[in-house]
């Protein structure tokens, strides 16, 4: 990653999935080959976050305070149910 905004992703997307001017907001790992979860020291940099309801809830275990994203755009909100989107501890309100 090296922005402040990162697209979180399921660890084994396939490559040929992500368009290849997206890469760099991702946390790809060549040695995996595929996109494991950034280091907790890297995402306190990350402002804006883009992932699935589902992804996102994954980052609530990484001991982020309450608001410290700025924004979080929820990709595929149309498919999910209200209390799905977007998850509340992620939000900056």
């Amino acid at each position: 990653m090296h922005s402040h905004l990162y697209r979180k992703t399921i660890l084994k997307l396939l490559l040929h999935q992500v368009a290849e001017e997206l890469l760099p907001y991702t946390n790809f790992d060549a040695g995996e080959q595929g996109f494991p979860a950034p280091p907790r020291e890297e995402l306190r940099a990350v402002r804006v976050l883009v992932a699935t309801s589902c992804s996102a809830a994954r980052l609530l275990n990484a001991g982020l305070p309450r608001g410290h994203f700025a924004a979080v755009f929820v990709d595929e909100a149309g498919n999910a149910v209200e209390p799905e989107v977007p998850p509340p501890p992620l939000t900056p309100y």
